[in-house]
C-alpha cells in the first residue's frame, strides 16, 4: 500500500529508503490515480500495459524496471489448477 498512495517515505522500515523505493512508490501511484481517472493504467513511465484477458493474463511486474509479463506465475496456477475445489455452500 505504501507503493500505491506514493507515501514509502513513511514506513521504511517496511519498503526501504532508497531512491528506488520513492520512484516505484511514484511509478506506481501515477498508474492507480490513472487507472481511477480514465478506467486505463497507462502512463509515459510504464511500458504499454495491455488488458488481462485470457489466456495471455498478462500482468505489469513492478519493479527498478516495470515489465508487462504474460502469465507470471503459470506453473503454480496450473499445479493448483488440479486441486478440486468445491464452493462452500453448495
Amino acid at each position: 500500500m505504501p507503493f500505491v498512495f506514493d507515501n514509502a517515505v513513511i514506513v521504511p522500515e517496511k519498503v526501504g529508503s532508497s531512491g528506488d523505493a520513492r520512484e516505484l512508490a511514484a511509478r506506481m501511484s501515477e498508474a492507480w490515480i490513472a487507472f481511477a481517472r480514465t478506467g486505463n493504467p497507462n502512463t509515459k513511465n510504464l511500458p504499454n500495459w495491455s488488458p488481462y484477458l485470457l489466456p495471455r493474463r498478462s500482468t505489469m511486474v513492478f519493479d527498478k524496471v516495470s515489465k508487462l509479463i504474460d502469465d507470471p506465475r503459470a506453473g503454480e496456477r496450473k499445479l493448483f489448477e488440479q486441486v478440486p475445489y468445491v464452493q462452500p455452500g453448495t
